[in-house]
């Protein structure tokens, strides 16, 4: 395993936290390197769009390519491709895989994990059904692809991601029926 030099800061990530975090970092001058194990950074918020939908659309969310043009700028070592799958015994050595899926350690005194949100699907009756989608994937399809998922829709699940994936199918001209909230966000 190739161990390449120590970094002052390392960090898992390259959404909008991992990438605001190396922009600061790196403007106050710590040597930061960002990974991340998609072929480039911005996350699932900061998306690029395909290029066709580019095309007809524009750019999706700009103030996402600008954070990334800030942290190159700030100099910002970006490995995007690198897959971290493990920690050393150390706490502050990651175990990656480049984008050969070779192995490498990499170590930073410091350890960020901004590895951003998740979808956790709960299977519920019906849930494998035509037109029944997470509001992770009909967020994705209208924000960056500007595809809606139906014409009429019923949200539901837990949490404030509920409110853009709404916001975004409002955009697109699609009539959002209600929001059912899972959870209790308001219980004391």
């Amino acid at each position: 395993m190739t161990v390449h030099e120590e970094r002052d800061v390392v960090i898992v990530g390259g959404g909008p936290a991992g990438l605001a975090a190396a922009r600061r970092l790196a403007a106050a001058g710590l040597r930061v390197t960002v990974l991340d194990e998609q072929p480039e950074l911005g996350g699932q918020y900061f998306r690029r769009p395909a290029p066709e939908v580019a095309r007809v659309w524009g750019e999706h969310r700009p103030e996402g390519r600008r954070l990334v043009e800030a942290v190159r700028a700030a100099g910002v070592e970006c490995r995007t491709g690198h897959l971290v799958w493990g920690v050393d015994d150390d706490g502050r050595t990651l175990l990656v895989s480049d984008p050969a899926e070779h192995p490498v350690r990499l170590r930073g005194r410091y350890v960020i994990v901004a590895t951003g949100a998740y979808e956790r699907p709960f299977p519920f009756p019906g849930w494998q059904l035509p037109g029944v989608t997470t509001p992770g994937f009909a967020q994705h399809l209208a924000a960056a692809d500007h595809t809606p998922i139906g014409e009429r829709v019923l949200l539901a699940g837990s949490g404030p991601f509920l409110l853009p994936v709404a916001c975004s199918l409002l955009a697109l001209g699609v009539q959002v029926a209600g929001i059912a909230e899972a959870g209790h966000p308001y219980r004391p």
